[in-house]
């Protein structure tokens, strides 16, 4: 993967699980129910914005390609009776 990066001159984006969860709300508001690894990509987009990286004038494709049914937890905790709450990280789910 470094590889191909080097030779392309791509980069990768570092992402919080807040920057994540706040994609998924986001998509959601828009009518797209993404799970929270697609909702990533979308994250990431805001965030090379925010850096200036890409231009409000450019033409950017973000493609999503998982439903927020593959994480129904995710979801339920994101979208449930205590809005207000995060999401746990994957590793606290994980660790139960």
């Amino acid at each position: 993967m470094l590889h191909a990066l080097r030779e392309t001159g791509g980069g990768t984006v570092a992402l919080s699980e807040e920057e994540i969860a706040a994609a998924v709300r986001q998509l959601a508001g828009a009518g797209l129910y993404a799970e929270p690894t697609a909702a990533s990509a979308a994250a990431a987009l805001a965030v090379l914005h925010r850096q200036g990286r890409i231009a409000a004038s450019d033409t950017t494709v973000v493609l999503l390609t998982g439903t927020g049914l593959q994480s129904t937890q995710f979801m339920t905790e994101l979208f449930g009776d205590d809005p207000g709450r995060a999401p746990q990280s994957t590793e606290a789910r994980n660790s139960r």
